[in-house]
């Protein structure tokens, strides 16, 4: 798809899929990636005019390129709308044909576009057959392809977008929120794969999205250094108290990393700052006391010299008037 502006003539799409490319067509923002056909085109001197891009129907943008966040975002548009709970493979097929969910009708064109983002691409490793986009989608809430997606997995995955990065602050602040908010003291890898499933601690119900994706992230990543098998980043956690993993991290661990923005050494606990913090004050009060001492010397040596001087004024006054007697 390419928008072209022309004066005097409305915004219109057109599908250029069905056009040949040209040599030297450089790639546009397609669903699914590729070149646009049109701007071979265009290169090659098939269209060079805006007379010929009028004939073709005026006005057209360049549409974004699609993402997974932005097809989920559009196709819960339309389930909302259309007051559906889940999409089956068979509904995603009409939609990608251009029908509505039953295959009557037409739909929008944007849900059209999502649905055929979802269908293409590679096949899922799992051999089920479907395209890993929709895959993912349908398997977002439980392992095991279906052919059935949930409302909730689709808005899941729109919602992921409008996220900023998760980092090992965020992700422990809002693990920690959820845990006040439950009343956890502690938390253990098989309730943190839970959240990460997006399930409850316990695994009933759902969590909040913001909560399966920290709990996500901090089980991602590179695995720890010692051989324990857990991800480096949930290992920083459970250890940030106590030294040795043991899959087990209490809230203060969680609300610890959230404050400092980054691991602590294991066994440190809050020492890394609050040492810190310990060490200046105790160096502020040696620094203190040595400036006392200091004052109490200068001060000691100034009344000396003073009564140094005193004395010796004193003595030659005595010894003036012992002077003057004696004339």
């Amino acid at each position: 798809m390419s928008q072209f502006s022309v004066p005097g003539l409305a915004p219109k799409f057109i599908d250029t899929t069905a056009l040949g490319g040209g040599a030297g067509a450089s790639p546009l923002a397609q669903p699914g990636g590729g070149e646009d056909p049109l701007s071979g085109l265009m290169q090659s001197g098939h269209f060079n005019s805006l007379g010929a891009l009028g004939a073709l129907g005026g006005e057209e943008l360049v549409r974004p390129r699609q993402t997974m966040a932005g097809a989920c975002g559009a196709l819960a548009q339309y389930m909302e709308k259309n007051g559906m709970g889940t999409m089956n493979t068979g509904q995603l097929r009409n939609l990608a044909a251009g029908n509505d969910a039953a295959g009557l009708g037409e739909c929008p064109s944007t849900v059209r576009d999502a649905a055929k983002f979802l269908l293409a691409g590679p096949k899922a490793a799992d051999g089920s057959g479907e395209s890993a986009r929709w895959n993912a989608v349908e398997t977002r809430d439980v392992a095991g392809a279906d052919g059935l997606s949930g409302l909730g997995n689709l808005k899941g995955i729109a919602a992921q977008a409008q996220r900023p990065r998760e980092t090992p602050a965020g992700a422990c602040g809002a693990i920690s929120q959820y845990m006040t908010g439950k009343g956890l003291g502690t938390l253990d890898t098989g309730e943190l794969r839970n959240l990460a499933a997006g399930n409850q601690a316990d695994g009933l119900g759902q969590c909040p999205p913001g909560v399966q994706a920290a709990a996500k992230f901090l089980l991602a990543g590179p695995k720890a250094a010692d051989g324990s098998g857990e991800s480096a980043r949930w290992e920083a956690v459970e250890t940030h108290d106590v030294a040795g993993a043991d899959g087990l991290s209490g809230l203060g661990n969680f609300q610890a990393m959230a404050a400092h923005g980054r691991p602590q050494a294991a066994g440190q606990g809050g020492g890394d700052q609050d040492g810190g913090i310990l060490q200046g004050l105790l160096k502020a009060l040696s620094g203190l006391e040595q400036a006392q001492a200091e004052l109490t010397q200068s001060l000691a040596r100034q009344v000396s010299e003073r009564v140094q001087g005193t004395l010796s004024t004193i003595a030659q006054i005595g010894q003036a008037l012992g002077g003057a007697e004696h004339a």
